[in-house]
């Protein structure tokens, strides 16, 4: 692929509204410009921005020499790196030493206060860090390294909204080579909310305990040696317990406004992927029987349009960087239920951009879907791990926490996706 497939294309678009308003921000700020120059450098596009930011008194107009400028300093609300805006810098606490810098969504996920976090050394080992404290005016989080592997670990409680404010595009429908089964597609602005509201302190213990995947009390602690819900026997397992839970005072909120790409699925496409949901649980079982590995479980306890759904979501998105000079960071992704027109629950999928007023990833992904989903499926394929890794399906931004994925049944999903659609 790197020798001989295509060019990727390149997606920084110095046209695109939110982009090239804060460089004529910068340009007024520097040397100022003038207000009849402004389409013969910065284009076409720049005479309406222009108007907007002068009515937001983002821009000033000298009245004499009909000069733009500005008395702020915009410059730091541009990110180069591509990325969402607002960044955080974690600093070892006992040596100043920059560690990783992070987006504010994942620090307020992971390095809030108290927060036990993992990172990679050098040597390709596992450390650990408590958070010592988030200072968000000098955008750092202090964090002490720990001397073993903690018995408690912390897990953020949080909930995410999107809320559709507008049409961009047409929706449009994906057809997929399953009888009667499409996609539906729909490009909108959107605000996208996120609260981390607080953590739970979570260990990891063997207890005796049901290990079938369809009983209702799966992986919960047990005194028998039958469980007294499916009749099963129990066995010795490692399980999560939740051993406290804390609320903050005051949640941690992102809050922004950016392109939103929203994907639902037709009832017809239930049907086959619960037949073959339904033979991969059936070969799961000849195999391990009631040891079913803990990465398989989901296939048991989730709806296979939901874990389809999720998992073609972190396919996909793992793919971008694949088709356009994009960084992987620039788009997440999000499922939620809903009801639909008939009171019955249904799973929506959604991919955003993470930087504020968007970055052109989504209407990207929104003209190409198809292309994208080819080479997510040739990028699953070519990934020799058995259930799912960081290379092919689980994403550390994720904001459900790799809760139900399924890479056999993602990929299913993505080989039958048709390479023509069908418009409104």
């Amino acid at each position: 692929m790197l020798l001989d497939g295509e060019v990727e294309r390149a997606l920084c678009n110095p046209n695109y509204h939110s982009i090239l308003s804060k460089h004529l921000r910068c340009a007024a700020s520097e040397s100022m410009i003038p207000a009849s120059e402004v389409k013969q450098r910065f284009g076409d596009n720049a005479g309406n921005i222009t108007d907007e930011l002068l009515n937001q008194k983002a821009l000033q107009l000298n009245e004499k020499s009909g000069d733009l400028f500005t008395h702020d300093h915009p410059h730091n609300s541009v990110n180069l790196r591509g990325a969402t805006q607002d960044s955080v810098m974690l600093v070892d606490g006992n040596t100043n030493q920059e560690l990783e810098e992070l987006s504010l969504l994942q620090v307020y996920r992971e390095v809030f206060p108290n927060a036990i976090y993992a990172m990679q050394s050098n040597d390709g080992n596992l450390q650990y860090y408590r958070s010592r404290s988030l200072d968000l005016e000098s955008k750092q989080a202090n964090l002490i390294l720990l001397d073993s592997e903690p018995k408690l670990r912390t897990q953020a409680t949080q909930d995410m909204t999107i809320k559709p404010l507008e049409p961009l595009r047409e929706p449009r429908l994906v057809s997929l080579n399953l009888k009667d089964s499409k996609l539906r597609l729909t490009l909108s602005w959107a605000e996208i909310t996120n609260h981390v509201t607080g953590y739970n302190l979570i260990s990891k213990v063997r207890t005796i305990t049901c290990s079938h995947p369809r009983c209702s009390r799966y992986h919960q602690p047990m005194q028998s040696d039958i469980c007294t819900a499916c009749s099963k026997p129990t066995r010795l397992a490692e399980i999560t317990e939740v051993e406290e839970e804390n609320l903050f005072d005051v949640a941690y909120t992102t809050h922004y406004q950016a392109p939103v790409l929203r994907i639902e699925m037709n009832l017809e496409l239930s049907e086959p992927l619960q037949e073959y949901a339904n033979k991969l649980k059936q070969q799961i079982e000849n195999q391990f029987g009631t040891e079913i590995p803990s990465e398989l479980t989901p296939l048991f306890q989730t709806e296979p349009a939901d874990l389809a759904l999720h998992s073609i979501c972190h396919q996909i998105g793992i793919a971008v960087p694949l088709l356009v000079l994009s960084d992987r960071q620039d788009l997440n992704s999000y499922c939620e239920t809903e009801k639909n027109r008939v009171n019955t629950l249904k799973t929506i999928a959604y991919f955003f951009d993470t930087t504020d007023g968007g970055n052109g990833t989504c209407e990207e992904l929104f003209d190409r879907f198809e292309a994208f989903a080819v080479r997510a499926a040739q990028l699953v394929e070519a990934c020799n791990c058995q259930y799912g890794c960081p290379r092919c399906l689980t994403d550390a931004r994720c904001p459900q926490d790799n809760q139900a994925l399924n890479k056999a049944l993602g990929l299913f999903l993505l080989q039958a996706i048709s390479d023509e659609p069908e418009f409104f």
